[in-house]
């Protein structure tokens, strides 16, 4: 626990050494705290296709800010994701930029892949029982 506070709590510095952005973490609701993971993790952005592995969802991330670059606003969303432990995150809101009269925004679902499990080991074949020796004189 004093590892994820602390992942969290350099999470939020960073956000503020970064420039006037903000982070809203609405959690999914399913109970699910895997521990965080190491900084610089990677995570899988995922635009154009549904996960391809099962998986379950840790919480909603909103970015929003006034910088004007989209991949300042994903890393960002990326710290806070490797902080929740997750895997990969769902872009349910791609970047829309800073305008003078509005924030930029991005929204992502980050999710926890489920252990698959292991295929069962293959079962080794029945021993066949010796042929009888035939008998002398084939009879």
């Amino acid at each position: 626990m004093t590892t994820r506070l602390a992942a969290l709590a350099l999470v939020a510095l960073v956000a503020l050494a970064a420039g006037c952005s903000t982070v809203t973490v609405t959690p999914s609701g399913l109970g699910i705290h895997p521990a965080a993971r190491p900084d610089g993790c990677t995570i899988e952005f995922i635009r154009t296709r549904p996960p391809e592995r099962p998986y379950d969802e840790l919480a909603s991330l909103h970015w929003s800010g006034t910088m004007k670059d989209a991949a300042a606003a994903q890393e960002d969303l990326r710290a806070r994701a490797c902080a929740l432990g997750a895997d990969a995150a769902i872009v349910t809101r791609d970047y829309i930029p800073y305008t003078q009269n509005a924030s930029g925004v991005m929204t992502i679902t980050v999710i926890r892949y489920r252990a698959v499990p292991a295929a069962p080991a293959a079962q080794p074949a029945a021993a066949q029982p010796a042929a009888a020796p035939a008998a002398p004189g084939g009879a």
